[in-house]
């Protein structure tokens, strides 16, 4: 049984079958600003360990010359790229806006309007890394499995 996001649904964002609104969590490289928040650049270093623990296949950070999707992190007050998508009107920030520690996911094209994205975009570095960690928990990765054993859910993708 594969492993998709699911970017029509705002809710729950992992599909167990591939569709016309998914692509392959496998696939993916995780994009963000080496500008913003530490909490941030760990919080996507986490998310590739997670990718890796429920797939085998450990995503590129930051990749060049990937033409696959993305998965674009990113706090609104400090990074580069979410600046340039929200300029872009490719996303928008209104939920999230003047509120601590909360995040969006979306779905977009990258700033070049190519490659499909999940957007995952905090209103601060706690938020950022908060939906981070909904999107690891929502593929399978509980929040307990360092702590307290708690098994990963593997799938091929």
């Amino acid at each position: 049984m594969g492993l998709a996001f699911n970017i029509a649904k705002s809710q729950s964002l992992i599909a167990e079958r591939a569709g016309d609104n998914t692509y392959s969590l496998s696939a993916a490289s995780i994009q963000f600003d080496p500008n913003d928040h530490l909490a941030v650049q760990t919080a996507a270093k986490l998310l590739q360990e997670d990718i890796f623990r429920i797939t085998g296949q450990r995503p590129e950070l930051n990749p060049s010359l990937s033409n696959g999707p993305l998965i674009i992190i990113g706090s609104a007050d400090r990074s580069g790229i979410i600046k340039k998508l929200v300029a872009g009107k490719k996303i928008n920030l209104t939920a999230i806006n003047n509120r601590w520690e909360a995040f969006q996911l979306t779905s977009a094209k990258d700033p070049t309007g190519k490659r499909p994205s999940l957007v995952i975009t905090g209103s601060d570095a706690r938020g950022t890394a908060f939906g981070v960690f909904e999107l690891s928990k929502q593929a399978g990765v509980s929040p307990w499995y360092w702590w307290a054993d708690v098994p990963v859910k593997t799938r091929k993708e």
